[in-house]
């Protein structure tokens, strides 16, 4: 009997849940209306349009170097669409190299300020961060980082972090589910992290590779790139 009570409340939920956002990236171009083209310098790199392809129901983020200048890709959700509570899932591969790293993350313009007011001025929510080697060249292609910061990025700064293991070279699903008082993490549908404070400020949606030798992140970066880094096959968001 209580099986079958867990069963229907299950079943309830589900049908409660309704899909309010989505990108399958089916079409030839990235859509303009869902998402904003970074160009700026960032870390070790420019961001840059051409690291950005829609291609056979896929998003590309590509990583490349011309003459002596490294390029990388950024796209946001920023004034398009914002994130509070649901739970949000994103199919993605990776294929990172010495010196870059792969991320998909939650944002706002306000989150780095020093203050600690996480309701008035947000957070960053890593959903996920993946890297090739840790700062001991040890492979860590099988991993991904799940992080928080709140507080901006000074003297107050706070930072909650785990890692766990994915299916190395293939597809993973990552998920968040964003309730009132915790987030809570999940990788190919098993439950991998719980952690808060959580904000109430609608945060928007990051996806981006990146370029730089961090001495406590990252190996020191190769002389040239030229590859897809970031492969994503759908983003969708249930509220």
């Amino acid at each position: 009997m209580k099986t079958i009570i867990l069963y229907l409340l299950l079943l309830l939920t589900a049908s409660a849940e309704e899909l309010v956002w989505s990108d399958e990236f089916n079409g030839v171009s990235l859509n303009s209306t869902r998402w904003n083209v970074n160009t700026d310098k960032r870390h070790s790199a420019i961001n840059s349009k051409e690291a950005v392809v829609v291609k056979n129901g896929m998003l590309q983020i590509k990583t490349f170097t011309r003459g002596e200048q490294h390029y990388s890709g950024l796209i946001d959700t920023a004034g398009k669409f914002e994130i509070s509570g649901g739970r949000l899932l994103i199919r993605a591969k990776f294929n990172d190299q010495p010196g870059t790293w792969s991320c998909g993350w939650l944002y706002t313009h306000t989150a780095g300020e020093d203050n600690q007011d996480v309701n008035k001025h947000g957070m960053e929510v890593d959903v996920f961060e993946h890297r090739l080697f840790d700062m001991y060249r040890k492979d860590i292609s099988d991993v991904v980082n799940h992080t928080l910061h709140w507080y901006g990025y000074g003297k107050y700064h706070k930072c909650a972090a785990t890692d766990t293991t994915i299916k190395k070279n293939e597809f993973n699903i990552f998920e968040l589910r964003w309730t009132k008082d915790r987030y809570e993490f999940f990788v190919n549908g098993k439950q991998t992290w719980t952690a808060s404070p959580v904000t109430t400020k609608p945060l928007f949606l990051i996806l981006s590779t990146e370029v730089g030798f961090i001495d406590f992140w990252t190996q020191p970066l190769l002389k040239e790139y030229n590859h897809t880094t970031l492969l994503v096959d759908y983003i969708r968001y249930y509220k």
